[in-house]
């Protein structure tokens, strides 16, 4: 089966969870740690609108994460990549 990465819009925009839980993706689900953490920040924002985009995003990775047994949060860093 193909992996499909999930990207931190892609998780903030929600319809995912509904896409995987119809099975209209199948497959695994691989997330980049830097994901989370880039969610985390986004949700510690002085600025209320992007400070509740990365609370959604964060709620909804755990609503994925609780979902599906097929989501892999990927702990390799990229050290080179900004």
């Amino acid at each position: 089966d193909m992996a499909r990465i999930l990207d931190t819009s892609v998780i903030v925009d929600g319809r995912i969870k509904d896409l995987m839980a119809n099975h209209f993706l199948t497959g695994n689900f691989v997330v980049p740690e830097l994901a989370p953490d880039e969610l985390q920040k986004i949700a510690d924002s002085s600025d209320s609108k992007r400070r509740a985009r990365g609370r959604r995003g964060l709620d909804m990775l755990e609503q994925i994460r609780d979902a599906t047994p097929r989501l892999v949060i990927m702990d390799k860093d990229y050290p080179e990549t900004k």
